[in-house]
């Protein structure tokens, strides 16, 4: 099983990506995972694919270099919905169960960590 949560830091100007274009780097990883025949057997992996937690503008993002990048976080889990299901591949929406913290928008806390650990774990169970 192979988990890819990224993104946001893709968002961030000095890249100059959309999410549409962070969605298609992360198309060009799950290609190179079913390529890879690093699952069981000679088989790809299964790839839970999690889209992360939307950035909050209202922390330290602008400071710490994320201008507009919350803007354009909201659009990450629908282009990462639409892969997932165009690649048959699990999906797991991180803004679900958790947010960043209030300090920077970016980051998660202890707390959040714990938090989306659980989930995932939940939702791995699931899978195998």
């Amino acid at each position: 099983l192979l988990i890819l949560m990224l993104g946001s830091n893709d968002l961030m100007p000095c890249y100059a990506s959309s999410a549409a274009d962070v969605a298609a780097g992360v198309g060009i990883l799950l290609d190179i995972a079913a390529a890879s025949g690093a699952g069981p057997g000679p088989a790809p992996p299964v790839v839970l694919l999690v889209a992360p937690p939307r950035i909050n503008a209202t922390g330290r993002a602008s400071e710490l270099g994320y201008d507009g990048a919350a803007e354009k976080s909201v659009a990450i889990p629908e282009h990462y919905l639409a892969l997932a299901t165009a690649r048959d591949c699990p999906y797991f929406d991180a803004a679900q169960v958790v947010s960043p913290s209030d300090d920077d928008g970016v980051h998660l806390d202890a707390e959040a960590h714990g938090t989306l650990a659980g989930a995932i774990a939940e939702r791995v169970r699931s899978l195998i």
